[in-house]
């Protein structure tokens, strides 16, 4: 973009107007066929030192010249080796008058690349600069084809700008697209690291495992959770973490998670062991990487210890089995008053089941018959927290129960109300 503007901005809008007012000056008394050599020989002089000097200094403006010592005694070596080999082949060119049939700046050329693949952008600007230098001096003292020429000045002036125009244009052009490639690699490479602080600075273990499913990054987190250090995993299989009782299972999972390519966030829990074997429940949420033919490329997994929660899952678990053991019918209802679960005691009692049961309320399966009595109940229990009592209940098999009945109502850590609690007797 910088190139294009310099070319139109420079070439085509402003050197004009400055070559149109210098030659008026110059040629203020002479003809106006002096006039056109005049506008000629300024606007290509112009044209010339823009094309030179602005890519030159648009490369150098940010330069620090603070290398470490021992990289920029290599760098100046070889940058010495450059301008020398340059210069010296340039001198011996135009001096002998070789090539015969082109123009001898064109030698060049090799050095422009070198300069662009060792030194970039700076490097290549500053081989060009010294070719016109070397163009210029040698041309003015009848050295080369332009030089040696029947040419008039102009005519020279003209010849170099054109000459050394296509030269520069093409040398910065795959010089300015390797510059480019450079500033977008490394672009590339910071959000890659700060990606990876990020990823070290989480308490959440994270790896990264290839399409063998094998290690090629762990963070920290999870040396730490596993015990492990980075000899112990890194390149070995990633369902080393897994503990043996659980492997056959997960692996065939993900095996067939990744030949799915409509598979890309797949979770999975199983049993994770340590180094040291301890055992402890995980959740593994994994991001498929996949290429354009929906291979896998690399998997990209989080893990997360749910132990305490698969612990308090079983707790409730048990709970739900000492309930449904008791003998009494125990039903929970939310604010809504709606049923939200109920033992088995309930569908012996009623002979409604738990699906029929769930999600309704006490009115819609009693019958309106005693609306009345539980709207009433309800309201004492919001009231003073319990009721206790007796109802009447026509079960789902026909018979009229008579239930001791007693309601509390449940709350939160605030003393907010969240449920209400009712456990019922046939007496």
């Amino acid at each position: 973009r910088e190139l294009v503007g310099l070319v139109v901005l420079g070439g085509l809008v402003t050197l004009p107007l400055s070559a149109t007012v210098g030659a008026l000056l110059i040629n203020y008394s002479g003809s106006p066929a002096s006039y056109g050599s005049y506008w000629t020989s300024w606007y290509c002089s112009d044209l010339l030192g823009v094309l030179l000097l602005t890519p030159a200094l648009l490369a150098w403006r940010t330069a620090t010249f603070r290398p470490a010592v021992w990289r920029f005694a290599a760098r100046e070596f070889e940058a010495t080796v450059l301008l020398t080999s340059l210069i010296a082949t340039l001198s011996l060119a135009y001096y002998f008058h070789w090539p015969q049939q082109t123009e001898t700046l064109y030698l060049a050329f090799p050095f422009v690349i070198w300069a662009s693949l060792r030194f970039g952008l700076r490097g290549a600007t500053g081989v060009i600069l010294i070719n016109a230098l070397l163009a210029a001096w040698f041309t003015a003292h009848g050295f080369g084809l332009i030089g040696s020429s029947r040419l008039s000045s102009s005519q020279k002036i003209v010849e170099i700008l054109l000459s050394q125009g296509v030269f520069i244009l093409v040398g910065l052009l795959p010089t300015i697209a390797l510059a480019a490639q450079r500033q977008a690699e490394a672009a590339l490479r910071e959000k890659d690291r700060v990606y990876r602080d990020l990823i070290e600075s989480i308490n959440q273990s994270y790896y990264v495992a290839d399409r063998h499913s094998r290690f090629t990054y762990c963070n920290p987190a999870l040396y730490a959770m596993g015990e492990y250090s980075r000899d112990d995993l890194d390149g070995i299989s990633c369902f080393r973490l897994v503990a043996e009782e659980d492997r056959a299972r997960v692996m065939q999972a993900y095996r067939q998670w990744a030949r799915d390519p409509a598979m890309t966030e797949v979770r999975c829990e199983f049993r994770a062991a340590t180094k040291s074997g301890r055992r402890f429940w995980v959740e593994q949420a994994t991001h498929f990487l996949r290429d354009h033919d929906g291979q896998v490329i690399e998997g990209r997994n989080v893990l997360r210890d749910i132990t305490e929660r698969r612990q308090a899952e079983s707790r409730n678990r048990e709970l739900v089995d000492y309930l449904n053991k008791a003998h009494d019918g125990i039903f929970v209802t939310d604010l809504h008053n709606r049923i939200i679960y109920c033992n088995r005691s309930i569908e012996h009692l009623t002979g409604w089941s738990a699906a029929e049961i769930i999600g309704h309320s006490p009115e819609e399966l009693t019958g309106p018959s005693l609306v009345g009595q539980i709207q009433a109940v309800t309201a004492a229990v919001q009231a003073t927290g319990t009721w206790q009592g007796e109802f009447q209940l026509t079960g789902k098999h026909g018979r009229t129960l008579t239930l001791a009945t007693s309601i509390t109502l449940i709350r939160d850590d605030d003393g907010e109300p969240t449920a209400r609690l009712t456990i019922v007797t046939d007496i």
